[in-house]
């Protein structure tokens, strides 16, 4: 079963993470289909389709010009599968943002970040980075948490993303509302 999925549509190529083989790297064109009287598929309805590669995703004459890219790919490579993927690495972040002046409006990223941790199930690990414009908090270490703190929040993140890489975070995707801070991180190091 997959456990990561990164399409790079530029260059229509596809990293796919799979329990038995791996990294897998293949070229992909998205596809739909449309009615035709010689189709060799069939829709829900009976109708006879044919499978096409030049669409509008947004013509309504059309059957599946929906489907996200991500999609299309794991039901063509795993069809009617449930078995659930081995083996990944499980990350959780927690950010957390000043509430001075009020609650942020999340929309607007009107607010500092002041925190953020991660937590690695694998190895129970926590990495906790936190502003500290003031100096009062040290960088340590201590059984399975270590503390990293920064006086601005452009370095904060900065080191945050860094850590990213380090965790082995595939085709990750993070937004920050408002701040446009959006990444879709890719580890070609992880073959």
């Amino acid at each position: 079963m997959y456990q990561n999925i990164f399409v790079d549509k530029k260059e229509n190529v596809v990293h796919l993470w799979d329990d038995e083989k791996g990294h897998v790297k293949f070229p992909f064109r998205n596809y739909a289909f449309r009615k035709s009287p010689n189709g060799t598929y069939r829709s829900i309805y009976g109708d006879k389709l044919e499978k096409i590669y030049n669409f509008n995703p947004r013509d309504p004459s059309l059957f599946e010009s929906d489907v996200p890219i991500e999609t299309r790919i794991l039901i063509d490579g795993y069809e009617d599968s449930d078995e659930p993927s081995k083996g990944h690495r499980v990350v959780t972040i927690d950010i957390e943002v000043s509430t001075e002046g009020g609650f942020p409006i999340i929309e607007e990223g009107d607010k500092e970040i002041t925190a953020i941790a991660i937590h690695d199930a694998a190895t129970n690990q926590y990495t906790v980075f936190i502003l500290d414009k003031d100096h009062k908090i040290q960088d340590s270490i201590n059984d399975n948490v270590e503390i990293k703190s920064y006086d601005n929040e452009e370095s904060l993140l900065m080191h945050f993303f860094v850590d990213l890489v380090v965790f082995a975070v595939c085709a990750f995707t993070f937004a920050i509302w408002g701040k446009i801070l959006c990444i879709s991180l890719y580890c070609p190091s992880i073959q």
